[in-house]
């Protein structure tokens, strides 16, 4: 039987989430699958690779030197993170790192390594200097083929302070990945984020598959809106908007415009789930709900509502997007990355055509002006014909096959 060691940076998170679905998928259709998350097994890795080493050293002098950006050795040279005050971002992160994971993948011995969103606690030039076993990489932003940032705009933000350093650490994950002797797959949830690789330095002209997300459709599944609006203390005539968000505050997620356009909209109820942040307060048109940890209550909030919103500025393919077609529920969003792919105007959701308030504003009026000729069962179906965990495995065993298989 095939063996799997799936490899994450972390357990929480949207990537990290969508990185155990597969894991899941694979489980499900009898594949030998493990699932590692760096962060949570620090303690059991391998004794800490030097500090001083010379990439290290020359990283933190040229944060330091060239573009004053001060970092503390300990956190952000072992653990490899520099998500810093003076980088106007969501996160920025360097490819050292002072842990190494060769040892722990010897003692699972898998016949693939499967890489997923391991931006912190990993060093690119070690791994895959080290790593004698055929590899699979999920791309879940830009990262892998960026230099500090995840996402493009983050980059164009912070050109003039870190354009440089920025260039230098894309050069060290280009030097690395070509120097890797054995077999790499990559593969994207998106065409879109399949074509912004292919367009780069790092993996320029290589063929990438395209493999959407996984979503258990049992737990995530549609049921009766008027049971559950008496169950949930909702009027049926009343309009009811979902969106999740772990930080609202997130310039990337795009819930200042939500937040702006909702207060103009009367009548609308928009319901918020996720993180605590200063500006999630609840008032007349938005009622804060907090975490909701149990998948099948978060199911049923998609299904009561009249459609989920995902006001991304830029976005790979969300997991609440999946969620949300799944449970029948149409998804009004911008027309960004994975979520153009399958927000289909009329029939899975509507796309607001250029990203701003404005626009939205005037895609969610349509929406509710439009409301009847939302089939939840076409969208439902949509879900399962895109979605299912038996295809998406069967994918993924394809491109395991593949890799095997090649000289």
């Amino acid at each position: 039987m095939m063996r799997i060691l799936h490899i994450s940076s972390y357990s929480r998170g949207g990537a990290a989430r969508a990185a155990f679905r597969i894991h899941k998928a694979l489980c499900k259709n009898s594949v030998d699958s493990h699932f590692l998350s760096i962060n949570d097994n620090l303690n059991k890795l391998h004794t800490p690779i030097s500090e001083k080493g010379f990439i290290a050293q020359k990283i933190q002098w040229r944060l330091s030197h060239h573009f004053a950006i001060e970092l503390d050795t300990r956190r952000h040279i072992e653990k490899g993170l520099a998500a810093l005050p003076p980088l106007d971002c969501e996160i920025a992160t360097i490819p050292v790192s002072a842990y190494s994971l060769d040892e722990y993948i010897r003692s699972y011995k898998p016949d693939i390594v499967h890489l997923h969103w391991v931006a912190c606690n990993f060093d690119y030039i070690k791994f895959f200097k080290d790593c004698t076993t055929p590899v699979v990489w999920t791309l879940h932003d830009m990262n892998p083929f960026s230099g500090l940032f995840h996402y493009e705009n983050d980059g164009k933000r912070n050109v003039t302070v870190s354009g440089k350093l920025d260039h230098y650490v894309q050069k060290i994950k280009k030097k690395s990945i070509q120097g890797f002797r054995k077999n790499l797959s990559v593969v994207t949830p998106s065409s879109w984020l399949a074509k912004k690789a292919n367009e780069s330095q790092v993996f320029r002209n290589r063929s990438i598959e395209v493999i959407p997300y996984p979503i258990d459709l049992n737990l995530f599944s549609p049921a009766d809106k008027s049971e559950l609006r008496k169950k949930y203390g909702f009027r049926e005539v009343e309009k009811v908007l979902i969106a999740l968000a772990d930080h609202t505050q997130n310039f990337r997620k795009g819930f200042d415009l939500l937040k702006e356009t909702i207060c103009k909209i009367p009548g609308v109820l928009l319901l918020l789930i996720g993180g605590k942040n200063d500006d999630t307060e609840s008032d007349n048109n938005i009622r804060y709900l907090g975490r909701i940890e149990n998948d099948k209550i978060l199911s049923e909030y998609y299904s009561l509502a009249d459609a989920t919103i995902i006001p991304s500025r830029e976005d790979n393919l969300p997991n609440v997007m999946l969620e949300s077609l799944s449970c029948g529920t149409p998804v009004i969003s911008f027309r960004v990355g994975g979520l153009a792919e399958h927000v289909i105007n009329f029939e899975t959701g509507l796309i607001a055509e250029e990203i701003n308030a404005a626009s939205l504003h005037k895609a969610i009026q349509k929406f509710f002006d439009n409301k009847e000729k939302f089939d939840s069962k076409k969208i439902r179906k949509y879900a399962e014909g895109h979605f299912n965990e038996k295809l998406i495995a069967r994918k993924y065993m394809e491109v395991y096959g593949e890799s095997l298989a090649k000289p």
